[in-house]
């Protein structure tokens, strides 16, 4: 009987032990639970309230119509609708004729193609109303009429593209003149040990200019992961000069030969230096015969009045008495 008793007792124990052993985990799994709910209250009271704090702070941002200039509210989209729609009807090579000529003239992220694609319009335009205001008032006939027609519209198309051109030259030339010098530092860089790198890097930080400006480009394509017989074909292809495509040619052929670097900067250096000199003597040839227009055209005629008038009224007067 006292067996019964104790064995009783023990297993009512050990029930009540279990029993609080799993309300314990019970009610700390229901802690766990709220404090997780009430987090997640929190969390998304905090984020519906930076919502609406973003949201006040983007309208207080927002300027109203009122503040935005007239220029970026109306003539900006309404030019690039039209220059889209024109661009579409523009054949795809004179596009690419037009971005082209951008390059080479150091516009293309000053200028755009639906830009110079307007002003080419604007010009056929403009060119054909005054040819035909001049030949309305001229009263000339309708044949005569419509080729003035077609002569102006064809000067205005020509205009933006003789522009680009000698934008196009002055660079070129600008460049040329540029070169030898640029070619000369960078030989006596790399003689003094630094490598083509660091010779572009310590003049192009010290120098300006338009070459400056595309070496800064092919360096920062380089630091961009293309590759360096590329980024230099890039480079010669925005110059198109026959200059800078053999200087570009020579150190791809160096890198590729493993030749020394100095002997090739060195050699590229006094080629310049040369075709500098050779340009010089032909300019100083072509000079008599560029100056021939002026003398008949200005000089000699001052001289034959200075000369001939006397003579010819002193004849008059001879021949009158």
């Amino acid at each position: 009987m006292i067996i019964l008793l104790a064995s009783l007792l023990a297993g009512i124990s050990i029930a009540l032990l279990l029993y609080a052993m799993f309300s314990k985990k019970a009610s700390e799994t229901n802690n766990m639970r709220s404090r997780l709910e009430n987090i997640r209250s929190e969390q998304m009271s905090i984020d519906m309230y930076l919502s609406r704090e973003e949201e006040r702070e983007k309208k207080r941002r927002m300027p109203e119509l009122s503040d935005i200039p007239f220029y970026d509210r109306v003539v900006k989209p309404a030019t690039h609708t039209i220059a889209t729609h024109i661009l579409r009807l523009t054949p795809w090579k004179l596009a690419d004729q037009i971005r082209r000529r951008l390059v080479l003239a150091g516009k293309v992220e000053v200028w755009s193609v639906n830009g110079v694609v307007i002003v080419w319009a604007a010009m056929i335009v403009m060119g054909g109303f005054l040819a035909f205001v001049y030949a309305s008032d001229n009263d000339m006939p309708f044949v005569q009429m419509i080729s003035v027609v077609i002569l102006g519209v064809a000067i205005g198309g020509l205009i933006p593209f003789a522009m680009l051109n000698s934008l196009i030259r002055k660079r070129q030339k600008s460049i040329q003149k540029q070169l030898p010098e640029v070619l000369d530092l960078m030989c006596v860089s790399v003689q003094a040990g630094l490598s083509f790198d660091g010779s572009l890097k310590h003049i192009t930080n010290r120098m300006e200019g338009p070459l400056i400006d595309e070496f800064k480009h092919m360096m920062r394509d380089i630091r961009m992961g293309m590759s360096r017989k590329i980024a230099m074909r890039s480079f010669s292809n925005r110059i198109d000069l026959p200059e800078v495509r053999l200087f570009v040619t020579d150190i791809i052929q160096a890198e590729q030969l493993g030749t020394n670097m100095s002997t090739t900067m060195e050699a590229q250096a006094d080629n310049m230096r040369e075709l500098r000199r050779q340009r010089a003597k032909a300019a100083a040839l072509r000079a008599p015969i560029k100056i021939l227009f002026p003398l008949i055209l200005f000089i000699f005629p001052a001289i034959f009045v200075v000369t001939l008038l006397p003579r010819l009224m002193m004849l008059q007067e001879t021949l009158l008495k």
